[in-house]
């Protein structure tokens, strides 16, 4: 795969790809086109909320604690969305005679 980017760094501008790549395990990576953890992880609520979701103890190598760093997003706004894609997934719901998408059916008995 040839991946090649027209835009210079901390610019939004059109680029063939643009892949942000959080974290790597513990390991800190600081290239040329490739810097690891992100930058600006820990300045935006979009990417730190989630990583602490998914590990309330994760610790962002360099910085420290995720968690610490949760004060200074406060003000941003994020929202969940719907994960679920599945059109019968409503229909389901509405019934009642099957879970949504990716639900375990309840236990009966």
């Amino acid at each position: 795969m040839n991946i090649t980017s027209g835009a210079s760094a901390h610019t939004a501008t059109p680029r063939t790809l643009d892949l942000d790549i959080l974290l790597f395990g513990v390991e800190k990576i600081a290239a040329e086109h490739l810097v690891i953890p992100h930058p600006r992880l820990v300045e935006r609520a979009f990417t730190l909320v989630p990583l602490i979701e998914l590990d309330a103890d994760v610790v962002i190598p360099g910085y420290g604690r995720a968690d610490s760093y949760l004060a200074g997003v406060a003000g941003q706004r994020i929202e969940k969305v719907a994960t679920c894609q599945c059109p019968l997934a409503g229909a389901r719901q509405a019934t009642a005679l099957e879970p949504p998408c990716g639900a375990s059916k309840p236990a009966t008995g």
